[in-house]
């Protein structure tokens, strides 16, 4: 054993140190002395993977020092593979794409995995270094792949994984993705949505067995894969897709959040803010979610004085009609010379030409009671609908002709979705009877504005709504968010199949301040509450800035386990 040790030690020296001919000879040494070349190879080389990893984080060594090492790795498994390959019989066992991640120049691990699928009997394609998630896709696609494999060296790369995970899950669902390096973890592997994680090379090869077989058995009889936005809009239409939908309803300022882009960055550079959001909700792997996620904009255009944060939503500071007669003075407001219209305009126009119907896209936007308390105060106008009804009722109308003017620009751009919000409508702010007077009427105005249109429109009030579900069976809709302090089986028995529901894991206490496993009994809750069909699982509201994104993926994941 010591003997073993002492030649492991120097082969991973030579590889750490650059040196060829000592690689080759310490490789020559494992052949000698009967050193199990399986057992060395994994040991050896995943430790040498795991010293240059922290070396060059510690930039202690640069990519200079690893091509080197990667060169005496090479050369020292090179010499091992033709041994080997002396002293094997090779069977079929199936097709495999290997790569490394883009802006990973890493290879050694690999190589090395590489050498021994091949040695276990896989055809093994080598697409070699900083490989870009599409070419993982059209190479495996060009040979009938079962498996591809990333691996990553360095945590800088790492995240790059998802993007080639995600092309797996939108374009390919019959071929397995599995990931490993020195960085890479199981519970990393499981939160990007991989379909297997080894933490060697010996181990990669039994893990390709035993994706091969999960394969075939869900080869056998299963639903027709459909992409993302067929799954939304099979979902509205009352068909069942392959899995549940996923929606985030509101992630926006989020994802802003996330990449490190404030929210006067996002206005004053759209098209950034576009690139961004596509960036973090595909990554995030929503099949749906929001184009247009400013959706009190119309209240600075109409005059409000309003405050933007660094992160979150911009905040009215000050109602802009002080008194309830203020209202004869306010004027409709050119909304087409509002910067904050036409960012956002522009934002949603790049984002759906990025996402070319991949997924799913929608603009959030206020409904009208929710934007009169806006301008007027929330609780000023909750006063207002007691003691000056009239001018509560012309300050609604003003702003139910807002909200169509701001959704008639939306629609000449392209948008064909819409989700409004009337938080102020809640339940938890004002009773049945105020709402079916004061709120009720100017959301069906809004829907009314789209009888003649194919776009699809949904429902958000915040907070608990059950005790006005009865009403909403009348509503001209095609779906309804429900927030997450309603039981979504309740829901279903007072609405039936009238709508497609949106929800409703906690955004608080379960995404933000939970583990993802919380997230996955949680996600797995909605779904069994509503019987897998007639809903897009989603928050039960806004994703609280600073939500981990591996309880996203979580959320995003669930679904998959009711296949």
């Amino acid at each position: 054993m010591k003997r073993d040790d002492e030649i492991l030690g120097a082969l991973c020296k030579s590889i750490i140190h650059g040196d060829v001919d000592g690689a080759v000879d310490a490789a020559r040494q494992v052949i000698e002395h009967d050193v199990d070349v399986r057992k060395a190879l994994s040991f050896a080389c995943r430790d040498t993977m795991q010293v240059l990893g922290e070396l060059f984080e510690q930039r202690k060594i640069f990519i200079p020092e690893v091509l080197l090492s990667s060169r005496a790795a090479n050369a020292a498994i090179d010499f091992l593979h033709s041994y080997l390959s002396q002293n094997n019989n090779f069977h079929n066992e199936g097709t495999v794409v290997l790569g490394v991640t883009t802006g990973d120049f890493h290879d050694i691990g690999k190589n090395m995995v590489k050498m021994l699928l091949e040695l276990g009997g896989f055809k093994v394609y080598d697409l070699g270094i900083d490989t870009p998630a599409e070419a993982f896709l059209e190479k495996a696609i060009e040979v009938d792949a079962d498996i591809v494999g990333v691996s990553a060296l360095m945590t800088t790369s790492m995240e790059n994984m998802i993007d080639v995970v995600n092309l797996f899950l939108e374009k390919r669902d019959d071929v397995k993705v599995m990931v490993g390096g020195a960085p890479v973890t199981e519970e990393f592997a499981r939160s990007i949505g991989a379909d297997g994680y080894a933490d060697d090379a010996v181990k990669t090869v039994q893990l390709s067995r035993e994706l091969i077989k999960q394969r075939a058995t869900i080869l056998k009889g299963k639903k027709r894969k459909v992409s993302p936005y067929q799954r939304v809009m099979m979902t509205l239409r009352g068909e069942v897709p392959d899995m549940v939908p996923t929606a985030p309803p509101f992630q926006g300022y989020w994802a802003l959040h996330h990449s490190g882009m404030t929210v006067g960055q996002s206005i004053a550079h759209p098209e950034l803010a576009a690139k961004t959001q596509y960036r973090e909700d595909r990554n995030s792997g929503f099949d749906a979610y929001e184009c247009v996620w400013d959706w009190l904009a119309p209240v600075e255009a109409a005059g409000g004085h309003v405050r933007i944060e660094a992160k979150g939503n911009p905040v009215t500071i000050e109602p802009l009609l002080k008194r309830a007669e203020d209202i004869d003075s306010l004027e409709m407001p050119d909304l087409q010379s509002q910067e904050r219209i036409s960012s956002a305009i522009e934002a949603a126009t790049l984002i759906n030409e990025l996402n070319d119907r991949s997924r799913f896209t929608y603009a959030t936007l206020a409904m009208p009671f929710t934007l009169a308390a806006e301008l007027r105060g929330t609780q000023n106008l909750l006063m207002d609908l007691f003691v000056n009804r009239p001018y509560a009722f012309k300050l609604l109308k003003y702003c139910t002709e807002l909200t169509i003017s701001f959704t008639s620009l939306l629609q000449e751009a392209g948008i064909e979705a819409y989700l409004f919000c009337d938080p102020v409508a809640s339940g938890d702010l004002i009773s049945t009877e105020v709402f079916e007077e004061f709120s009720l009427p100017f959301i069906n105005d809004v829907f009314g504005h789209f009888n003649r249109s194919d776009d699809k429109t949904a429902l958000h009030i915040c907070g608990n709504i059950s005790d006005r579900l009865d009403i909403f069976r009348g509503l001209n809709t095609d779906a309804v968010s429900i927030d997450s302090n309603v039981d979504l089986s309740f829901v279903r028995r007072m609405l039936g199949d009238r709508f497609t529901i949106i929800g409703n894991v906690s955004a608080l206490e379960t995404l933000y301040m939970s583990s993802p496993d919380k997230v996955r009994t949680e996600a797995r809750r909605c779904i069994e509450d509503m019987g897998g069909k007639g809903l897009v699982l989603a928050s039960g509201c806004d994703i609280t800035v600073g939500t981990p994104v591996q309880n996203i993926r979580t959320l995003t994941l669930t679904p998959k386990e009711f296949m």
